[in-house]
């Protein structure tokens, strides 16, 4: 369909992800280009590129000065051309140089893809040392990676051995030792988590990848936020005591409310006020004033004598 002359595309939603996906699968005409001598010229370009199929531009990017930037671009008729040129030419040598040819792709998409390398590459990695990558902590400021090694040498072949350090060169306290098989990482872990070097008790525990360990954490935390939102029964049952007021309990001006419920409706302590005692205040030994209360009798009542 032609809106405003222009061709129009209606098709079903597709997320960001999705869209992507599609991108990379889909055919393309324009081919990028990199890794050329400072001699290549457009006309080398299209001399060569021109054996995979017919070609509608193709140019040498350059700075201000005119000098080559050691890239370019070569854009075909025809996508199957544009394929060819890429499995025949990427690798290839010309003037000692090993080009890189491929899709010439968006920033995004370069983003995109560089992201997933580098993730594929972690996780294969981690699956690499999978146990067998030790996380050692509380180290004194003076270990080094040699003095690490040797620290951990005994249990086994270590494959990689690394003591973290800031920007500046000083030691973070942690590094990492990867040991050939997990079976000698166990029993690492087991003499060396604890131990005393250099005044300091190591603390040692398998690696982890940090969406693992973020993982964990979260999960830790949710299950102590589940166990403090659910009080125990005991908890709601109130607590009586064995006598209510009036029954000889003895009340004090000034003291604070008891600690349990009273069982009696209308009966609840209120706090009298002692003169030069700030109410809460702390308890003074001279303005103790017991008062036992009499059976029937309401604290607060009127305590004259018998009525005239």
């Amino acid at each position: 369909m032609l809106l405003n002359d222009k061709q129009v595309y209606v098709g079903p939603f597709l997320r960001k992800q999705e869209r992507d996906n599609v991108a990379d699968k889909a055919k393309f005409n324009n081919v990028f280009v990199k890794n050329l001598a400072d001699t290549t010229t457009e006309e080398d370009l299209k001399r060569i590129f021109s054996e995979s199929g017919a070609i509608t531009s193709v140019v040498v990017m350059r700075d201000a000065e005119g000098k080559s930037r050691c890239f370019g671009f070569v854009n075909f008729e025809s996508a199957d051309d544009a394929a060819r040129a890429v499995e025949s030419l990427n690798g290839r040598k010309f003037d000692d140089k090993e080009w890189y040819v491929g899709k010439a792709q968006k920033k995004s998409e370069r983003e995109v893809e560089l992201r997933q390398r580098f993730e594929q590459s972690l996780k294969e990695a981690a699956d690499k040392y999978q146990g067998a990558n030790l996380y050692v902590i509380n180290l004194d400021d003076n270990i080094t990676n040699e003095k690490l090694r040797e620290l951990f040498s005994p249990f086994g072949t270590i494959t990689s051995c690394k003591v973290m350090r800031d920007p500046n060169g000083v030691s973070r306290g942690s590094g990492f030792v990867a040991f050939s098989t997990p079976k000698e990482a166990s029993r690492a872990l087991l003499e060396m988590n604890g131990k005393m070097v250099v005044s300091k008790p190591l603390y040692v525990a398998l690696a982890q990848r940090k969406e693992d360990w973020r993982a964990r954490l979260q999960a830790q935390f949710s299950q102590m936020l589940q166990v403090a939102m659910t009080p125990s029964v005991a908890s709601r049952m109130p607590i009586y005591p064995p006598g209510g007021p009036g029954l000889g309990q003895q009340i004090f001006y000034g003291q604070g409310p008891p600690a349990i419920i009273p069982s009696q409706p209308g009966f609840g302590y209120q706090q009298q006020l002692v003169p030069r005692m700030r109410p809460g205040g702390a308890l003074m030994p001279n303005f103790f004033m017991p008062m036992v209360q009499q059976q029937g009798q309401r604290p607060g009542g009127r305590r004259g004598g018998a009525v005239q």
